[in-house]
């Protein structure tokens, strides 16, 4: 049985509450969870405890749909969550998803990341947790505790890493991500070899931020490449695009007080940024170039214009322009 979700709205926020199954509260149960108090517990309750509902909260902020945990999943057959039911009769598609919020690793919190294939459940979607959270369940030190532990614990933590790997890892950063980082980073490993300019990658001083790729040093950039791949929208484009400008404006600063002329070149490309038009305005306004995989040739004109001659191994070709 699906439980009628809760609708509700906070100014621009709308919201969801969806049922995402309910657990039988068990004495045994109550002394697993509580053990300090479950004496106290049954005292007050008496031979009924009743049950315990497990809830899913969905918002939808401006044009971002965000979904706080995932549910339990299919991961413990006698209780399997219904979130995925809810999600199917009122007409949501797991596709619409943009953000999941994990709020802890808990089992029921993490259980619906991946579908019954392994493969993830809410495929457009970034997936958001704390620094320390992540931290606690990856250490190697704690997964080798899990082997003193009852097989079905044992078993439980580690659907839980690969959930959690599979999902943070993400198909951008494995597979896109890495992809597209792999082709810069060859033409300017081509550029070097031909005219003796070195690159970087790391954290720019002048510009407090990391750059995805400085030439010719992080320390005395001239050229500063940031790249952004995005095959779905999301609201950190606005946020990227943001970013972008305030570090295209330090360049301009720096420029007008210590005389060097930078560059800031955005690699922008794929079909999520042509559905956000107003963001990828902004990141064309917010830099001196801006290319895509079509016209990463232009690479090396742009070095050679604006990178002194003394890093080059011989004379420096003239661009026109």
């Amino acid at each position: 049985m699906i439980t009628m979700p809760y609708l509700f709205q906070i100014g621009a926020i709308r919201g969801q509450i969806l049922a995402d199954g309910h657990d039988v509260l068990t004495l045994e149960r109550v002394a697993r969870m509580f053990p300090d108090h479950a004496d106290q517990i049954q005292a007050a309750s008496g031979k009924s405890l009743g049950t315990m509902s497990r809830n899913i909260l969905l918002l939808d902020v401006g044009d971002e749909r965000i979904l706080i945990d995932s549910g339990e999943g299919n991961m413990v057959a006698e209780s399997p969550g219904t979130l995925f039911a809810s999600l199917a009769i009122y007409e949501i598609d797991l596709d619409s998803i943009d953000t999941v919020i994990i709020t802890h690793f808990h089992l029921d919190h993490i259980g619906g990341l991946l579908d019954g294939h392994g493969k993830p459940t809410f495929p457009n979607a970034r997936l958001v947790a704390s620094k320390a959270e992540f931290d606690h369940w990856m250490n190697e030190n704690f997964l080798a505790t899990m082997e003193a532990l009852h097989d079905i614990i044992r078993n439980d933590v580690e659907r839980t890493e690969r959930a959690i790997r599979v999902k943070l890892a993400g198909d951008y950063n494995d597979k896109k991500g890495d992809y597209i980082e792999n082709i810069i980073r060859a033409k300017l490993d081509q550029i070097s070899e031909q005219f003796g300019v070195p690159h970087a990658k790391g954290q720019v001083t002048l510009v407090t931020k990391e750059v995805d790729h400085a030439v010719p040093s992080l320390n005395d950039p001239f050229v500063l490449i940031m790249t952004s791949y995005m095959e779905t929208t999301s609201s950190s484009q606005t946020i990227r695009a943001n970013e972008q400008i305030a570090m295209y404006l330090k360049l301009r600063d720096n420029f007008i007080h210590q005389g060097k002329r930078r560059v800031l070149i955005n690699f922008v490309d794929g079909a999520g940024w042509l559905a956000r038009r107003s963001d990828l305005r902004k990141m064309r306004d917010g830099c001196d170039h801006i290319i895509n995989l079509t016209t990463l040739d232009q690479l090396e004109a742009i070095i050679c214009k604006y990178v002194p001659e003394t890093y080059f191994k011989g004379k420096r070709p003239q661009v026109e322009g």
